[in-house]
């Protein structure tokens, strides 16, 4: 069997929920793939076509549309090959085009942990920085005209990923540390969980093998346990729903699964920093300089066991339309009421006791789509705490998929009937001018397209440092989520403060901002927003501005709007921000 035939039977099984004409393209794409990849290999030894083989495949498992699988084929022909731009676009069209030239642009990442850092002066070393940071620069502006760009790059990642150990040391750590600080927090912010995990997965074992493997140990030591207690509770799950007869006409599908080491280790670090603190607090008071602390008594006093969701069990339903007649809101509304009725079923599982701990990520879903229902239970015969996730077929779909997804579970297309018929819908929704536009129909929005257009809106820095910083600090930096008096979620970035949130929700509610109450009680405007607070933003006409607002503004697009209203209103210099001679402000 040749080459390209071996190939296409993959990559054929992945993409059966293509239509036959589309299917043909792929093949033809396939066909260009191995010819122009003619006698390269990788350093494995493999022939090089096996990699954009694999990325492709990657993306069909995402339910990508046709031109996106094709581009997956493509991504390293005109950086490697003969072909050029003209070539591509002439046998597979613009879109592709464009997306290969996008990938084209983002495959010049810079190398992160060699350059951020410099401190040299002038030189060809700045001057390399530079222009890696101007690389990295642009590769952040493609992904902002073309979403499936960043995830062609994401698919390209995870594959060489997966084969890294063909790579010298040095070029181990550096990937990884790439993967770390960029892409895997792109995965997230995009919502693809299944990339996001084995990207940190992978990342994980090389910039921190001892710990990696230490974890990976304890894990496995305590694998009967967590086995016993996933089956337990998943046949006490299944006989439960079952025996229910609100669920006759609903497909449930029950699956667990352990806590993956890295987010574990996070998980981990996190209480082992917050114990840290305790204990210097406790022993020498909290204005003491921190001493020197025994890691090894912090490490005792860690316990993998109380960590509540190293074990976890998901119930998808697949609820069925009850008639043609049913609305896409009748129906998901339906979805969401078996979801808290399933809750209220696991509250009385054999031989588990139900733990108070509830998420409801469906009354208030996360800023990137996801929903879901979380609930625990203590499986009695091993003592195991076992966390219960509930979603319907179209949370999961947006769990799995991210933005493409989201798209039809709001719009009411993903249809019952599991993975294949999601993955049909998907594929019907996507054409190419609809993804490049970022909605498939005029009333849809994904929820990621806010923090796509804040990259936007960021390309008036003019150093290609401070840009970069900022997006590594304001869009894949860790996350505060606070609350508005009518339940919407404020996403921002770590330390923002009162006055963010109030710019954040509209430029003229930042500049009538009057006063803020946090959980009911008044705060200074300098107040640092923490996870769940309930956020109230008093305004008057007759509030303005102050000048010291901007040392109380931590985000870039805050100080941005504050500069622009001072510069209108004449009241400072803006290469000093002093104010302006006789000019009072607020």
């Amino acid at each position: 069997m040749r080459a390209v035939d071996r190939d296409w039977k993959r990559l054929e099984k992945a993409i059966a929920y293509l239509p036959k004409d589309e299917r043909a393209v792929v093949r033809d794409a396939l066909i260009v793939a191995h010819g122009a990849h003619a006698g390269q290999n990788r350093r494995s030894g493999e022939p090089f076509v096996s990699h954009p083989v694999a990325v492709s495949i990657l993306l069909a498992d995402l339910s990508m549309d046709r031109d996106t699988v094709v581009a997956g084929l493509l991504h390293d022909t005109v950086e490697d090959t003969f072909l050029r731009f003209e070539d591509v676009e002439r046998r597979f069209g613009p879109d592709v085009r464009a997306l290969v030239e996008g990938e084209t642009k983002v495959s010049k990442l810079p190398k992160l942990d060699a350059t951020l850092g410099s401190e040299t002066p002038g030189g060809p070393g700045q001057t390399k920085e530079l222009e890696q940071l101007e690389n990295l620069r642009q590769m952040f502006v493609a992904m902002t005209d073309d979403y499936r760009i960043i995830i062609i790059k994401l698919a390209d990642r995870l594959h060489n990923m997966r084969t890294l150990e063909h790579m010298p040391r040095h070029k181990q750590l550096r990937i990884s540390r790439e993967t770390i600080e960029i892409f895997a927090p792109l995965a997230h912010r995009l919502g693809i969980w299944q990339f996001k995990a084995e990207l940190e997965e992978i990342a994980f074992g090389y910039l921190y093998p001892r710990p990696a493997a230490a974890l990976a140990a304890a894990l496995e030591a305590r694998r009967p346990r967590h086995a016993g207690a996933l089956r337990g509770v998943t046949a006490a799950l299944e006989r439960k729903l079952a025996a229910d007869t609100t669920l006759d006409h609903v497909g449930v599908t029950v699956s667990g699964r352990t806590k993956e080491t890295y987010s574990l280790w996070r998980k981990l670090e996190s209480d082992r920093a917050a114990r840290r603190e305790d204990l210097v607090s406790e022993v020498f008071g909290s204005d003491a300089p921190a001493p020197l602390v025994d890691d090894e008594k912090l490490f005792a006093a860690r316990d993998l066991d109380e960590v509540p969701d190293v074990v976890a069990v998901r119930v998808v339903l697949d609820v069925p339309r009850a008639s043609d007649q049913e609305t896409p809101e009748a129906w998901r509304e339906r979805g969401v009421q078996l979801c808290y009725h399933v809750l209220g079923a696991v509250q009385h599982l054999e031989d588990c006791e139900a733990v108070p701990r509830v998420k409801d990520y469906i009354a208030f879903p996360k800023p990137n789509g996801y929903q879901s229902l979380h609930a625990s239970v203590l499986r009695e015969p091993e003592d195991q705490v076992v966390e219960i996730q509930i979603r319907t077929r179209g949370m999961h779909e947006v769990a799995e998929y991210g933005m493409a997804a989201h798209w039809l579970y709001k719009d009411g297309l993903l249809e019952p009937g599991g993975e294949d018929a999601t993955r049909r819908a998907l594929c019907a929704s996507a054409s190419a001018a609809a993804v490049a536009e970022k909605r498939p129909r005029a009333s849809a929005k994904p929820y990621a397209l806010e923090w796509l257009n804040a990259i936007k809106d960021m390309q008036d820095i003019h150093s290609s440092r401070e840009f970069v910083e900022t997006i590594r600090r304001e869009v894949l930096g860790k996350r505060v989520f606070v609350f508005l008096r009518d339940g919407r979620i404020l996403d921002l970035s770590k330390g923002a403060t009162v006055l963010d949130a109030a710019f954040s929700i509209h430029t003229d509610v930042g500049l009538h901002l009057d006063r803020a109450l946090i959980n009911g009680h008044e705060v200074q405007l300098s107040y640092e927003l923490h996870n769940g607070d309930v956020v109230s933003i008093k305004t008057s006409e007759d509030a303005r501005p102050q000048l010291d607002w901007l040392r109380m503004a931590q985000r870039r697009s805050t100080r941005s709007k504050l500069r622009a209203y001072f510069k209108r209103e004449g009241c400072f210099d803006t290469a000093t921000t002093a104010p302006a001679p006789g000019k009072d402000i607020g």
